[in-house]
């Protein structure tokens, strides 16, 4: 079965770039049981996906993508506009607005055909500090009101934060999680030597059974309502406090849902 995560991903206007890293985190709440997409099928623009089972050959799916503009979201989606009314075979059309946690954001709608049957997508846009926020969700036509809610409850979470950990609703849980944190990085400062490599110690057995995974346990177990991608997020952010780990180790806990992270949330 194939989903629109991996067959249609939104597509970039002419006056605007992957996003670089930044100091703010954006997540929002995917659908309860769907299934986190494979990331080595992604545009370099799409930073997380999710997919589930439809009665159709193609089933739902959901993905974000981020990436740099200079527009406001009047010039934004003219732009959007302008690529979809190219194509005969699409019906593009702007809906009304939509409030998310980030603020006021745009609907739109968009009806294809594909080879495995009419699919209609719909997205969210948002145009905040010189970013392009577009979440897209999809499925079969025929399938599409089934879905509809569901989508709705993914845009409407949609929020962005400077800090993950504050996010968390409850005081306690927060400082839980904190807590955590530090006594993670307590472990990994004190087991650094000019011996091993911060590559070998991250992969150190020792480090990983004693730190790393209990850590990686109490998100996922612990702050399952944040939802997946909170959860990746607050994971790739810690890992990524060991600032001397080379990218190479970074890359291969996150470019891949079999690897340490992702593995953590593959069904």
């Amino acid at each position: 079965m194939a989903s629109l995560g991996s067959a249609q991903q939104p597509q970039s206007t002419a006056e605007s770039a992957p996003v670089k890293r930044s100091s703010s985190y954006c997540f929002f709440q995917s659908p309860k049981g769907w299934n986190i997409s494979d990331p080595k099928l992604f545009s370099p623009r799409v930073q997380i996906g999710f997919f589930s089972r439809g009665k159709k050959e193609i089933g739902p799916s959901l993905n974000l993508a981020i990436e740099e503009t200079h527009l406001p979201l009047s010039d934004y989606l003219k732009a959007v506009k302008a690529i979809h009314e190219s194509d005969p075979a699409s019906r593009w059309r702007q809906l009304g607005k939509i409030q998310t946690q980030a603020g006021l954001a745009q609907l739109t709608e968009l009806d294809t055909k594909t080879e495995l049957g009419p699919m209609r997508i719909l997205q969210m846009i948002l145009v905040k500090d010189g970013k392009a926020y577009i979440l897209t969700a999809g499925a079969h036509k025929e399938e599409f009101a089934e879905y509809y809610q569901d989508f709705q409850k993914s845009f409407r979470s949609f929020q962005i934060t400077v800090d993950l950990i504050s996010s968390i609703p409850q005081a306690d849980r927060r400082e839980r999680l904190k807590q955590a944190q530090e006594g993670l990085f307590q472990k990994w400062s004190a087991l650094c030597t000019d011996s091993m490599s911060a590559e070998a110690l991250f992969s150190d057995s020792v480090f990983q059974k004693e730190a790393w995974l209990p850590f990686q346990n109490l998100v996922i177990q612990q702050f399952e309502d944040m939802g997946v991608f909170w959860q990746v997020q607050i994971l790739r952010a810690t890992q990524e406090h060991f600032a001397d780990i080379p990218k190479m180790i970074q890359k291969s806990a996150f470019a891949s849902p079999k690897k340490l992270i992702f593995e953590s949330f593959s069904v």
